[in-house]
C-alpha cells in the first residue's frame, strides 16, 4: 500500500488495504508511527493477521487496534533482520 504511487520496481501498488485483491495476510508497515493507527484499522478492516512496523516505528494506539482484533502484533523490528535471525526463509510470491 503506498498511497502515492500506482507501480515501484514493476509492481501494481495499491493505495488502501482495501483495494487489494484476495486475502491480505502481514501487514507491514513503512510509515511514520503517527500513520500506524490509520493503517491498523485498515489492515483490520481488510482481514490481515499481523501487523508488523517496522525499525523505529512504534504506536501504543495500533498496538490496541490489532490486539483488539487478534492480529499478531510487532513493533520497531525490522522483517530482514529477525527473519536472518532466526534463520528463516520466507516463502516467495509466485509472479503472474
Amino acid at each position: 500500500m503506498n498511497p502515492h504511487a500506482d507501480e515501484i520496481l514493476g509492481e501494481r501498488v495499491y493505495r488502501a488495504l482495501a483495494d487489494i485483491p484476495g486475502q491480505v495476510g502481514l501487514v507491514d508497515v513503512f510509515r511514520p508511527s503517527d500513520q500506524a493507527p490509520d493503517v491498523a484499522r485498515q489492515a483490520v478492516a481488510a482481514g490481515a493477521t499481523a501487523l508488523w512496523l517496522q525499525l523505529g516505528i512504534a504506536s501504543a494506539e495500533a498496538h490496541v487496534i490489532a490486539g483488539e482484533a487478534g492480529l499478531l502484533y510487532v513493533e520497531d523490528r525490522c522483517l530482514v533482520i529477525e527473519q536472518r535471525r532466526f534463520g528463516l526463509d520466507a516463502p516467495r510470491p509466485s509472479r503472474k
